[in-house]
């Protein structure tokens, strides 16, 4: 086995054992929130508010602490898929640069796209922290270079003035042009 390979099954067998660490953390999260909204509800009352705000404060910030348990088995689950996605784009890379190639029917890169599509880095920040460039619909900075093996929607212009997207991998940038040479979709892998 390869050093790649190896890496990404230290990082399965960690996102393993996060992913069946969830079930538990999300029941006692949604217990939380069930308590705060009974206490809701039984604050209602004229009579029971005064007594019930003070139970309903302790439950309140305990269930956000529970959410905040949550989200952060979350988080280091979603950077290990991200980490394992690093690697395997590497190691293709790697394939690519040695001359590996291998040809795939049309078919194959659809399903390719649609699943890279359906599993694109989320990004999920914290309270009061700004988006990254190039996440949704912030722009990069002016002098921002796309890295080799970045995925990008690329805009090709035809010899007739025609204009067309397509996904493709960022192979090298130029300084001098200001421009990136990119390889369409179907000559991925």
């Amino acid at each position: 086995m390869d050093l790649a390979s190896s890496q990404i099954q230290d990082r399965l067998k960690v996102l393993t054992k996060l992913i069946h660490q969830l079930p538990e953390v999300h029941a006692k999260a949604e217990d939380s929130y069930s308590a705060v909204e009974q206490l809701r509800e039984k604050a209602t009352d004229d009579r029971k508010q005064a007594v019930i705000k003070g139970k309903l404060k302790s439950v309140t910030l305990q269930a956000s602490n529970e959410a905040e348990k949550e989200q952060e088995l979350l988080r280091k689950a979603l950077s290990k898929i991200y980490e394992i996605r690093q690697i395997r784009n590497e190691k293709r890379i790697q394939a690519r640069q040695q001359g590996n190639k291998e040809t795939m029917r049309r078919i194959t890169l659809m399903k390719m796209l649609h699943q890279s599509a359906q599993t694109i880095p989320l990004w999920l920040g914290k309270e009061g922290e700004t988006p990254p460039p190039l996440c949704g619909s912030v722009s990069a900075d002016s002098n921002y270079i796309a890295k080799a093996g970045d995925m990008v929607a690329a805009l090709v212009k035809g010899p007739e003035a025609d204009e067309n997207w397509i996904l493709a991998e960022v192979v090298s940038f130029s300084q001098s042009q200001w421009n990136c040479l990119c390889r369409l979709m179907e000559h991925f892998h």
